[in-house]
């Protein structure tokens, strides 16, 4: 056996250059690929709505629809829309709204959201059903909201829906209603 090198010029287990370039182009994909994926996450937009339980017990629609920005970039013109999907009376009348529409009040103006900011309108602005009168409710809260430096406009849907418990009152809940 003789003690000569690889006619290459190359040591034994010694990786080209091109090899290694390759190989550096390769990490550097999947750490660009993991970094984006990383940076989408954090700056996903997260409006959070949230239903406070009724300020008067006699009218399940006194409650307040909180918007909160939980995100980390700022929702420009941010704006709250309630689509009724169905509110039933107990007379049997039936309150829908068409497929994607909504109702927005005209006081309520559109906002423009921080990180952890949030803004507050009563329901019962729109809304007008004392609990006596009421069967069931099931509501989409709408946020839309434009994401800033791309000018992006965006809207998200949030089911929420109203039970009546032992008590006699309603409670709201987030969720599709179950059946």
């Amino acid at each position: 056996m003789s003690n000569t090198a690889p006619e290459s010029g190359r040591r034994p287990g010694q990786r080209s250059k091109s090899e290694n370039r390759i190989r550096r182009i390769r990490l550097l994909s999947i750490a660009g690929g993991g970094a984006t994926i990383l940076a989408y996450a954090i700056l996903i937009p997260r409006p959070v709505p949230t239903i406070s339980e009724p300020v008067n017990i006699e009218d399940p629609f006194s409650s307040s629809v909180t918007i909160t920005n939980n995100g980390f970039i700022t929702l420009d013109r941010a704006s709250l829309g309630i689509s009724p999907k169905e509110i039933v009376a107990e007379s049997g009348q039936r309150i829908e709204a068409p497929e994607g529409a909504s109702i927005v009040q005209g006081g309520w103006q559109p906002q423009d959201l921080g990180m952890d900011k949030s803004f507050t309108y009563a329901m019962n602005d729109i809304f007008m059903l004392g609990k006596n009168r009421l069967d069931s409710a099931e509501i989409e809260i709408v946020v839309s909201y434009e994401i800033p430096i791309i000018h992006l406009r965006r809207q998200e849907r949030f089911p929420w829906y109203a039970r009546k418990q032992t008590n006699g009152n309603f409670y709201w809940y987030s969720g599709q209603m179950p059946k």
